[in-house]
């Protein structure tokens, strides 16, 4: 993997949070909560909103979060195969893997 290819997973992982703060907001218009843990993989809570629209925007919000999660997969699956197979990689320990679940950190490549 090239670094526009560690580039394209951090531009990944930047569109993650910006759809999953996007459904946060949908739900808290509706004056939902979203406090549980496993609330992004609960796309069944689309039900809970009354608005018809807004459950349009939910539905495919949570659909494209669940495209770019394979995507994100994806990338993961090719950067672990390049860090066994080229020694730089395995040897610059601070390189990682961008989770998404802490976004400010994850776009700091020490």
């Amino acid at each position: 993997m090239k670094m526009s290819g560690l580039s394209t997973m951090y531009d990944i992982v930047e569109e993650i949070v910006r759809f999953k703060n996007r459904l946060k907001a949908v739900f808290r218009a509706e004056a939902i909560q979203t406090d549980e843990n496993s609330f992004y993989k609960n796309s069944s809570r689309v039900k809970e909103i009354k608005n018809p629209a807004a459950k349009f925007v939910a539905e495919k919000l949570f659909d494209q979060i669940e495209f770019l999660e394979k995507e994100k997969d994806k990338y993961k699956e090719v950067f672990e195969k390049n860090r066994k197979k080229y020694r730089p990689i395995r040897q610059c320990k601070k390189a990682s893997i961008p989770s998404g679940e802490h976004p400010q950190k994850d776009l700091m490549l020490v």
